[in-house]
């Protein structure tokens, strides 16, 4: 991986920093220097404890991802009335099912590409670094991973307001419910106020068309 190419990696693993010190994150914290015990505990909340785990959840990411259940309830809403979606999301008894489908009505016709698939590439991209900052996968590995899911984001998405867009639908997509979302999106609205209009941003600095080729 080349400079302009693990700027770009790097630049698309920082955004997934949310939360009150987000856009601090973004700006200053290295991804690829996240502390060891943060890496560990953050790859072992999505199941990632060993070589196996780390292959097949960065695959998944790839592959289908949050996306695949985000399309599975975005298509079941498009068949419904305004009144009638709201009527049948109320109705769910577990927290994060209703959460998750109040998020899909939310962005149902919001999202340029339609999908939450920002995520999925985000978290690919972070977790692929921490992955072999655990000593999980090699170099090679992660970098290859890493590229991967800029490769898919580019040819998913035209730039990189569109993708964070997508990868912070996805991250209200992941909360247990919908007190968490609010409360999340009410800290990131900032951050992403900031970082697609602040002159410092990394996205100013950082070509959405840097070529990820090997």
């Amino acid at each position: 991986m080349n400079k302009e190419q693990q700027r770009f990696i790097d630049t698309m693993g920082s955004l997934n920093y949310t939360g009150d010190q987000s856009y601090y994150g973004i700006l200053h914290n290295n991804p690829r220097k996240l502390p060891f015990s943060q890496a560990k505990k953050t790859l072992e909340y999505w199941g990632i404890v060993d070589t196996e785990t780390a292959h097949s959840t960065l695959t998944w990411f790839l592959d289908e991802g949050l996306r695949k259940e985000y399309n599975q309830m975005r298509n079941t809403l498009l068949f419904m009335s305004d009144a009638n979606r709201e009527q049948w999301i109320s109705s769910f008894k577990d927290d994060k099912t209703r959460n998750q489908f109040n998020v899909v009505n939310r962005y149902l016709h919001k999202l340029s590409s339609k999908t939450i698939a920002g995520a999925d590439y985000g978290f690919c991209v972070i977790f692929a670094l921490n992955a072999f900052r655990i000593g999980y996968i090699s170099l090679d590995d992660s970098d290859e991973y890493a590229l991967q899911a800029g490769r898919k984001a580019q040819k998913d998405f035209p730039n990189w307001s569109d993708y964070l867009i997508s990868h912070s639908a996805g991250a209200e997509f992941t909360k247990e419910t919908e007190e968490t979302t609010v409360t999340f999106m009410k800290s990131q609205q900032f951050t992403l106020t900031r970082v697609l209009t602040a002159p410092n941003s990394p996205l100013r600095k950082v070509s959405w068309n840097t070529n990820l080729a090997l």
